[in-house]
């Protein structure tokens, strides 16, 4: 919300508030549960993950290549692997990684 208020709802009644939401005659406000929120003010409608990356940059944190998330003057040491699952796969049952 614009106000900077977020509403946490379940997927279902999530998608029924997106259905009202794509509607062309979508009224001014709509209700959910006891609030009544003004359309107009709706800056989008996120998963939790998305929720909670943004919250972690808003406090700071970056996440490196390798996907892991590190404070603002952290340096990253993280290595990404350069091997692809099915490799990782054949190192995890035998112990070492294939050679071609």
């Amino acid at each position: 919300m614009r106000s900077g208020v977020n509403i946490w709802l379940e997927k279902e009644r999530c998608e029924n508030l997106m259905l009202a939401l794509e509607n062309p005659n979508c009224p001014k406000f709509v209700r959910v549960d006891d609030q009544m929120i003004n359309t107009a003010d709706v800056s989008g409608i996120f998963t939790a993950n998305t929720m909670e990356d943004m919250t972690l940059r808003k406090n700071g944190k970056w996440q490196c290549d390798a996907g892991s998330w590190h404070g603002r003057q952290d340096k990253c040491e993280c290595t990404k692997s350069v091997y692809t699952e099915a490799q990782e796969e054949h190192f995890r049952n035998y112990g070492y990684y294939p050679t071609s």
